[in-house]
This record gives C-alpha cells, structure tokens and sequence, in this order.
C-alpha cells in the first residue's frame, strides 16, 4: 500500500543540529530502533544514515491510518472543535507505537526511543476511541465537582497588549494564554500585574532528569502538520532555550542554572511585590536543590528553605489515593514550597486531633469495609482511608511513619497481612462500633483459623492470654474452649496449640486479581506439563511449581533453577526483554520448541542473557522425559543430539 497524504507523515528527526553538527537525540537507543521487519517503514537509506524519525516507530499500517485520520481532522474548519480532536489524536498516540509490549502494560514504559522485539501493534480507531471516552469522563468528574464554574466566564485571549488594555473590563479577555520563553515574560507584560506564580522548574541531570523537548517531538511532530496549529504553538526550535542539562544540546549544569536564573529573574519583574511563589520540585539530590535555591536568591531576592527544611507531599495517587508526609531527605517526593518577598510562608495546617478523636473519626468511615471483609483490616486498607480524615480534620502525627506505628500498636497481627483492631488499645466504645454487626463467636472463629494456619504452633501462654483477651473477651468461656477444640489439638508436651483447622483464603479477596491472560495454543500435548512435573518430583530432591506468563513449570533441582517454557516464543522474549539482570542470573531457560530456526533460537539466546537457554525441539521431548527418568546426563545429552558435532548440537 502507498500512503495516500505523503505529505502527512511525520519526518521529523530525533537529532540536534548544533554548531554544524548533527546529534542524534540523548533518550534514544538506535541498536533498538533499526531492525529490520514486516511492515517496517524504515528504508535502508534510514538504516545507513542511523538518525530515527518519528515515523520509524509505526506500522506501515499504522501509519497510513493515521495519515487518513490526521486528514479528516485537517479538514474540519472550527479551530477550537479541531484543536479538541487533536487532543484526542495525541492523548494514546504511544500506544500505537511500537513502544506497547505484548501484555496488558498499557503505557510508554520507558523514558527514551526503542521499540521493543515483542511490540503489540494495536489498533488506530480502537485507541482514538479509548482516548475520547477518558476524556470525556474526566471532563464530565471536573464538572460535576466543580459546580460553581457556572458562575464564572472565561474569554480567552492570545495577545497579551489585548489582555493588558482589558484588565480594568469584567469578565472580558480575562484569560491569557503565551507560548513563550519565560525568560520573555517581562518584555511581553512590561508591567507588574501578577499576584500568584505556580512554578515547577524542569529538573537537572542527565539521570534524574526527564528531557521535556526530546519526548514531547513524539507528539509534537504530528501536532505540527497541521499547519494551523504550527502557526500557534512553533516549531522545533524550543530546544535552544530550554532550561536543561544535555550534552547532546551543548549544555552542562552550568547553562541549567543559568536558564533557570534568567527566568526567574524574568518572572520577578512582572510579579507584584507581595505575590505569592509557588515552586514545586521533585528531587533527591541535595545538590540539585541547593543550586535551585541560590537561583532563586540571586534573581528574586526570595528566601527558600534548606535542603533540610524542605517537607515534601507525595500526592500522587495510587488506586483510591494516597498521602504522605516525609523529610525531603529521606525520600525524594514532589517538594510545594511557598514564598513570600523576605520570608517564607507557611502552608496551612490542619489542626492536631488526639489519638482517640482520630480514631473516631477513621472507624467510622472505615467501618463498612471492615464488616464486610468479616472483622479484618490491613495497612493498605488504613491508608485508603486515613489520608481523606487527615485533609479534612487534621491528624495526631506529622509523617508516614507514625502513621503506621500507630496503626500497628492499635491492632493485633493474625498474619503477615491480616490484623484486627485492638480492643483494650482502642476501648470497648471503639471496638463495640465496627466490630458491634459481627457475632462473637464468628469473629473469634475466623480469627484464630487465620491465626492458626499462619503460625502452624502457638504457646498456650500466648494463646489465652495474648491473642484471645486481645480478639474478643464477650463470649462464653464455653465457647471459647469449644472452638479451641474444634480448631487446635492442644500438645501437654509443648504446651502448646497446635493448628488442625480447614485451610481458608486469608486477604487474597481484598487484593485485587490480576485481568486473565490467554493462553496461547501449543501444538503439543498439555500432559507435557505433567509428565515433567510427575518425573521431577518422583526423582525427589525438585521444587516444582506450576507458573503463568513468562513460563509454565518452575524446577529448582539443588542448587540449580530450570523454568520451563512450552512453545510460547513470545514469553520468553517478555523476559528477555522484561526483567533485570539480577533475575536472570542462574536461571537455566528451557524451551520446548516446535518450527523455529537455529538463528531464531540464537537471538533467544542472546536475549536472556546472562541466562543460559536450553532449546528442545518438539521431536525430542519424549527421548528427553524417558532420560530424564533414568537420570543419565550422558543419555540426555546423546538423546538430544540433532546433528552430531554440527554448530546446532553445540
């Protein structure tokens, strides 16, 4: 097929032309880029020149849809209604590059330019699709929590003399939008009128740092074939102002902290005297901030904290949410500091509550899913909820930490993950109002099988005078020493109780289960598995364990790991490509094979490494299980020949 807008494909290159001299992009691994493939849109000209383009990381197929999609939204005449699609256009454009991996991933996993040898090529209209409904609900959830947007109106604006004469107007021309270097904002105003900056300020380093330009041209370099667009927003040249350390742009840490001077200093003289700094920052380097605090000094006169008085927020969510407080220190979350001329101001603080108010409060919203989970609770389970009553209330402890000694002085530990409120910690009242909808003797019951399966063994003086008081202590001694009988044989011996309960699921209901893969069919017989399972363990010796994904069988035999993998090419590539060196270490890979090549087997190889690989074809599997039965390496060796002294055997 040939692409039926040529001059709707994007060509641009990953490379700086600076001095004269052409540089490939720093986030790029060329070694992973030019292969050679069906569908490849990359010509041997590309291969030769080694320089990406950004149409080298599509489909041809891809490709031409997106060249026909890209047209249609050209020809739609309403800038704003064009503008919004090509929103949608971007917003899951890496997933139809070659970055997706087979699985269900569902993001660009890497910070740099490689397309992955097991790249899924997902489809076009199915991710325009997907984008348009996020989108859409995230609009609708900003709405309906935001009712009072109503009231106001919002004209926006691109010039800034046009916003400027409109300032003492209501309502008109309120809204300013620039795409400008910040070190211009001086010139472009020429007044003081800003009462509040929100600052996050790119952050150096060739490690810590993300190259903001360089990724941006994957979406940019589309976005500016509509010409519209490019007439707005510019072109590629950003990258000679932008704030950053990059070798490969000519800049080193002292050309950073030189960018980032000139702007602040640019910013301070449009700020009124009393306007309120916001800087964010998201580093563990002390370094790093030191050098950002004296920029900060010199060109605006502010006084920022010290590396060591800096508290960090963690504030990015993970499931329902999370929050954090930590040193900056100590981890190296995202830092909001606020800054006044001359001092620095301090954030609002919610009020201290006593322990007993906090916990109050944390029950009662909590108490619904600790009925239904039957009584139980786990750290995860306090986090979810715990952030929500600090935001609002306030709180008895300033960090993470504390947060979690607490919770663990106020319940009792059943298993590693499994734990019940502590009824002399928390009082009667407490206890009696999440745990009041639950009968005793349940609870109690299921308490002591979780307690029991987990340790196996418990000392009778730990058992009645430990766990049971700390469980419950309204029901009957009758009752009591019932379910201890059902459950324990008591040991006079070792006086102790030891377990003989059914076997229960613990929390494997609270933990959300991982979507179901498809197995993928195999041309050999499934009690292959089986066979090799039932031989190794009847050698005895073998740990044998059935797995999902990368491999079916896991074999450790002494002090040596097999995992095995039938016919699932791709499995292994995840692997190869997938995991750290550490995991690979020792690992001995065998691959029950049917229809691949030496040279195909080869790049396996190569791939896993420093895992060794162990390629069996299909043929042979059962010469290998009937000596493996016999436990003869010389056998195996000799069974699994395929061409006596080839390269092959070797």
């Amino acid at each position: 097929m040939e692409h039926p807008f040529p001059n709707l494909i994007p060509e641009t290159p990953l490379s700086y032309d600076h001095d004269g001299k052409i540089e490939t992009f720093l986030e790029i691994r060329p070694e992973q880029i030019f292969v050679q493939e069906d569908l490849s849109t990359i010509s041997l000209s590309d291969t030769n020149v080694r320089i990406p383009k950004i149409k080298h990381f599509f489909t041809k197929r891809n490709l031409i849809s997106f060249g026909l999609l890209f047209w249609s939204i050209t020809q739609i005449e309403d800038r704003e209604v064009r503008e919004q699609l090509l929103l949608l256009f971007v917003s899951n454009l890496h997933m139809t590059a070659k970055f997706d991996r087979l699985g269900n991933f569902g993001r660009w996993g890497t910070n740099r330019y490689i397309t992955h040898d097991d790249f899924k090529e997902n489809n076009v209209l199915e991710q325009l699709l997907k984008g348009w409904s996020e989108i859409k609900s995230v609009k609708e959830a900003l709405w309906q929590q935001n009712s009072t947007l109503q009231q106001y109106k919002f004209d926006e604006c691109w010039d800034a003399r046009e916003f400027l004469l409109n300032l003492p107007v209501d309502n008109k021309k309120n809204v300013l939008w620039l795409r400008s270097d910040a070190g211009n904002l001086n010139a472009l105003l020429g007044r003081k009128i800003v009462d509040v900056i929100f600052t996050d300020p790119p952050y150096r380093g060739e490690v810590e740092s993300i190259q903001y330009f360089e990724l941006s041209t994957f979406y940019t370099s589309w976005l500016s074939l509509d010409s519209d667009w490019k007439n707005r927003y510019g072109d590629f040249s950003w990258w000679r102002e932008e704030a950053i350390e990059n070798e490969k742009q000519g800049k080193n840490i002292g050309v950073y902290y030189e960018h980032l001077e000139n702007s602040f200093a640019s910013v301070d003289d449009a700020a009124k005297g009393n306007a309120v700094w916001i800087v964010t920052y998201h580093s563990p380097s002390k370094e790093v901030w030191e050098g950002v605090r004296h920029a900060l000094i010199i060109s605006t006169g502010l006084k920022p904290p010290t590396y060591e008085e800096v508290v960090t927020h963690k504030i990015r969510a993970k499931g329902k949410g999370s929050f954090n407080v930590t040193r900056y220190g100590s981890v190296g979350e995202d830092a909001y500091i606020v800054l006044t001329k001359g001092r620095v101001r301090e954030t609002e603080i919610p009020k201290k509550l006593t322990e007993q108010e906090f916990l109050g409060l944390l029950l009662k919203k909590m108490r619904k899913d600790i009925v239904k989970n039957g009584g139980l609770v786990d750290w995860t389970l306090f986090l979810e909820h715990y952030p929500a009553i600090v935001l609002k209330h306030g709180g008895p402890f300033s960090d993470s930490k504390s947060y979690k000694d607490f919770f663990e002085n106020v319940t009792v530990e059943l298993t590693a993950e499994a734990r019940i409120f502590d009824r002399d910690k928390i009082g009667d009242v407490l206890f009696h109002s999440i745990y009041g909808g639950i009968t005793a003797s349940r609870l109690l019951r299921k308490s002591l099988e979780i307690c029991g399966q987990n340790r196996k063994e418990i000392p009778r003086s730990e058992m009645e005078y430990k766990i049971l008081q700390k469980i419950d202590g309204r029901i009957s001694h009758k009752t009591r020493t019932a379910l201890l009988k059902q459950l324990f044989d008591y040991d006079p011996i070792g006086n102790k109780y030891v377990y003989k309960g059914r076997k229960i699921k613990t929390l494997e209901r609270w933990i959300p289960t991982p979507e179901k893969k498809i197995p993928i069919a195999v041309p050999m017989p499934q009690e292959l598995l089986m066979k090799i399972a039932t031989e190794a363990k009847k050698y005895g010796g073998h740990g044998v364990k059935e797995l999902r994904d990368y491999f079916q069988l896991a074999v450790d035999a002494g002090h040596k790991r097999f995992r095995i993998n039938i016919n699932d090419e791709a499995g292994v590539r995840r692997f190869g490509a997938g995991a750290s060196e550490d995991e690979k270490e020792g690992l001995i890979i065998v691959f029950l094979y049917h229809g691949l090549n030496f040279r195909q087997l080869t790049t396996l190889s190569d791939l896993i490494k420093p895992a060794l690989l162990v390629a069996v074809p299909y043929p042979q599997y059962q010469k290998v299980i009937d000596a493996f039965r016999k436990y003869d390496p010389m056998e195996i060796l000799c069974q699994m020949e395929l061409d006596s002294g080839s390269q092959q055997n070797e």
